[in-house]
């Protein structure tokens, strides 16, 4: 898929997406703020606080936000500029520093990255994308030896 398209698409609907992850109209959503949860608990019941995560194509930093919350340090990576600005405002709304948690608008297959990760989060990331190879073999360059990748299988409900 093209970058151009995703990253317009998600510019022009950041809000959209800020308000799907607070609000539950209907099961979809139910089941994607359920899976939200269950993501983040099982990081907390699994994982010591120290380790570093990367929660890619994280929107406007629900996932991110809610970990840093529980005390861990996350780094965000978006396409989007306007779902990075909808995340700093929620980072400043929470107190949350963006110093320690850094938003990294860039391409995530662009993005030479000088840390590796423990943990890195793909949910709703996969949809978007059309080079699973490319993206696997990335992700797995970003990743400490034992790092650990938690991601979601694509949905119909997308782009393509």
């Amino acid at each position: 898929m093209n970058e151009n398209k995703i990253k317009n698409y998600f510019n022009k609907n950041s809000n959209y997406w800020e308000k799907f992850y607070s609000e539950s109209n209907n099961l979809v959503e139910a089941i994607l703020i359920e899976r939200k949860n269950i993501i983040k608990k099982f990081i907390i019941d699994n994982f010591e606080k120290n380790v570093k995560i990367l929660d890619l194509g994280g929107g406007t930093g629900v996932m991110s936000s809610e970990l840093i919350l529980s005390g861990f340090q996350v780094d965000m990576i978006d396409i989007s500029k306007n779902m990075i600005e909808q995340a700093k405002q929620n980072y400043m709304n929470l107190g949350i520093s963006i110093n320690e948690n850094k938003l990294i608008n860039e391409d995530f297959l662009s993005k030479n990255f000088n840390n590796k990760y423990d943990i890195i989060i793909a949910l709703g990331y996969f949809e978007y994308q059309t080079n699973y190879d490319l993206n696997f073999n990335k992700i797995y360059d970003c990743l400490n030896s034992n790092g650990n990748l938690i991601f979601n299988i694509p949905i119909k409900r997308n782009l393509g």
